[in-house]
């Protein structure tokens, strides 16, 4: 093919440039910063491509958008309006977001879950994917989103509306608290202090010998609010106290 080559800008005057076609081949490369804003058409892919002066990039067309995320409007899980378990019309990424409560495939959807067809015409719950995004209060019946109860509010016992957690439930000052040691070797006559911190001064010990398993009975004295001493006559041995307060 005979080639006319032009070492300068062609400018048309704002007349039109018809019947022209872009450069066709394949395996295109950049052509550096001299080159941004040339077209080609790929004939192996049917692609037009276009340099940005670092490298090669495909025009975008309709079929590379396709399943992307679309949204279709408000969904009324109550009376499935619009009809979605049929699937009829139904395309891959199209979303809704919950208007009404319901149940979706036996499933419970509250106000502001959203709906996301994972392919076309989706016939099964599997073929969705929900996201919660409902902000209502929740309760027995209703996920939702809750707030943590308060030291105070845990131990009066009377609020029904916030979560209790495990920290709060243990420092509850309803409840006995609980400490046990790690072996303690007693024995001689001589006291060992055990320090349990619970902040009662007349908690209940009970004493296990490791080696059977026992209950034993040893002397218990010099209380304080977090510790007392246990001593023991006679040869040593190791045990374990534990300590409710």
């Amino acid at each position: 093919m005979a080639i006319k080559q032009f070492g300068v800008d062609i400018d048309l005057d704002l007349n039109q440039l018809q019947n022209s076609r872009a450069e066709n081949g394949t395996g295109f490369t950049t052509g550096g910063a001299p080159s941004t804003g040339r077209f080609m058409y790929d004939t192996v892919t049917g692609r037009l491509l276009y340099d940005d002066g670092t490298n090669i990039q495909t025009v975008a067309i309709l079929s590379d958008v396709a399943g992307l995320l679309d949204f279709k409007g408000g969904y009324n899980a109550n009376t499935n309006t619009p009809n979605l378990t049929s699937g009829v019309g139904v395309k891959k990424g199209d979303y809704y977001v919950v208007t009404v409560a319901g149940n979706f495939y036996g499933t419970p959807l509250e106000v502001g879950d959203s709906l996301f067809s994972n392919v076309d015409s989706p016939v099964t719950l599997a073929e969705w994917t929900i996201v919660q995004g409902n902000t209502v209060p929740a309760s027995e019946t209703v996920a939702g989103v809750v707030k943590l109860s308060t030291q105070v509010l845990t131990d009066a016992g009377t609020d029904d509306l916030t979560a209790v957690t495990p920290l709060k439930l243990k420092n509850a000052n309803y409840l006995p608290h609980k400490y046990t040691s790690a072996s303690t070797t007693v024995g001689g006559g001589t006291p060992v202090t055990i320090t349990h911190n619970l902040n009662n001064i007349n908690p209940i010990v009970s004493v296990k010998r490791d080696s059977t398993g026992a209950l034993v009975t040893y002397a218990i004295d010099n209380f304080t609010a977090n510790s007392f001493d246990i001593t023991k006559n006679g040869a040593n041995v190791n045990v374990t106290v534990a300590v409710t307060g």
